[in-house]
């Protein structure tokens, strides 16, 4: 277990009490066993803009987790998705790839064309991004991810 790089001064140190507390539990003392305990964290996210046409182009959401992440998309359902905002206006971008690895990419498809980042751009359009569309983001151990 671990806590993420990219926390704020008092998410750290709540992550720092958190660690220490489990550290404390009868049996702590074999690491293994607390993996899998804790919901993965997002270390970073980052969006591209992609021209796909001579008039549009496509958001790629990549978002980069502490540890692989397995995508289960329900058959009959729409993938999982993040909920974004393009430009203030609410979006969703859909799964796209990346299962298994600590990398899932969610992609748009935008109206506008143009290329190159879209960080300031693209933002979370809500504090819970993730639509699961009756499927799931998880690690190994079955933990959803979050924010």
């Amino acid at each position: 277990m671990r806590c993420a790089r990219r926390h704020t001064a008092i998410a750290a140190a709540m992550c720092l009490a958190a660690l220490a507390a489990v550290a404390a539990l009868p049996g702590a003392a074999h690491a293994q066993g607390m993996q899998g305990t804790i919901a993965p964290s997002i270390e970073s996210v980052d969006a591209t803009r992609v021209l796909t046409g001579p008039d549009s182009s496509a958001v790629h959401v990549s978002v980069t987790f502490d540890e692989p992440m397995r995508v289960y998309q329900r058959p009959g359902s729409a993938p999982p998705a993040i909920q974004i905002a393009i430009a203030g206006v609410p979006a969703e971008a859909a799964y796209a790839s990346g299962s298994g690895t600590e990398t899932l990419v969610f992609r748009h498809a935008s109206g506008q064309a143009g290329s190159g980042p879209a960080n300031g751009y693209v933002t979370y359009a809500s504090a819970e991004p993730f639509a699961l569309n009756n499927g799931s983001i998880t690690d190994a151990a079955g933990n959803r991810a979050g924010l």
